[in-house]
C-alpha cells in the first residue's frame, strides 16, 4: 500500500507525500493516488459485536429499521410476533414488543451524553421570541467518542503535512484540522 520514495520511478515520483510531526517518531509516507487516504486493513481491527449494547445482532437490525420506518407501536408488535413465528435461526431477536424495543433503545440512549434543552430568547421586530433549543455538551459528547472503543482507533492524534506532486515538485494541500500549522505549532509545544 505505502513504498519509500526511491522506489518509484525517477520519471514519476509518489503523488502524495505525508509527513508526521517529528513528536510522533514516525516515517514519511509516500503513496500512490490509488493509495492515498485508505486505511490498512490489518491497523482496524474487526469488532466482534458492533450491535452493542444490544442484546443481540438482530436486536440492533431490527430497532434500526423499525426507528427509520417510523413503526407505530401495533406494527412493531406484529413484526415481532411474525418473527417469532419463523424462527430461522441465523440471528436472534430477543424483543418482544414495542416495550422492550422501547427500553432497549433508552438503555442504549444511556450509554451516550444525553441532549439538554433550554430556551434562548431572540429579539424579532421588538419583541422577544423565545425559542427551544436541544443541545448536548460537546465535551461530554467528545468524551463520548473517545470512549467508543469502535470508534477511538480512528482518531487521528499526530499532527500531519500532506503534499501532492504536481510533475514537478511537492505541493501541500489541507484537508483536515490535524493536516494545518496550528496543529502541528500544538504538537512542537505538547510535552
Amino acid at each position: 500500500m505505502t513504498a519509500p520514495a526511491a522506489s518509484h520511478s525517477t520519471n514519476h515520483p509518489p503523488d502524495f507525500k505525508t509527513e508526521f510531526h517529528p513528536r510522533s517518531k514516525r516515517p514519511t509516507l509516500y503513496q500512490s493516488f490509488e493509495d492515498f487516504g485508505q486505511q490498512i486493513p490489518e491497523d482496524m481491527a474487526p469488532v466482534s459485536e458492533p450491535w452493542r449494547p444490544f442484546a443481540s445482532e438482530g436486536d440492533y437490525i431490527f430497532a434500526t429499521i423499525a426507528v427509520e420506518a417510523g413503526l407505530t407501536s401495533t406494527q412493531v408488535d406484529s413484526l415481532l410476533t411474525l418473527f417469532h413465528r419463523i424462527k430461522q435461526g441465523t440471528t436472534s431477536v430477543t424483543l418482544i414488543n414495542d416495550a422492550g424495543l422501547r427500553t432497549a433503545l433508552d438503555r442504549a440512549a444511556l450509554q451516550l451524553t444525553p441532549f439538554s434543552k433550554f430556551e434562548i430568547t431572540a429579539p424579532y421586530k421588538g419583541e422577544g421570541v423565545m425559542f427551544q433549543v436541544h443541545a448536548r455538551p460537546l465535551w461530554d459528547w467528545a468524551l463520548d467518542l473517545l470512549q467508543n472503543p469502535s470508534l477511538a482507533p480512528h482518531f487521528v492524534w499526530d499532527a500531519q503535512r500532506l503534499f501532492k506532486h504536481d510533475g514537478e515538485k511537492y505541493e501541500r494541500f489541507y484537508t483536515e484540522p490535524w493536516t494545518g500549522d496550528r496543529w502541528w505549532d500544538i504538537q512542537v509545544h505538547s510535552n
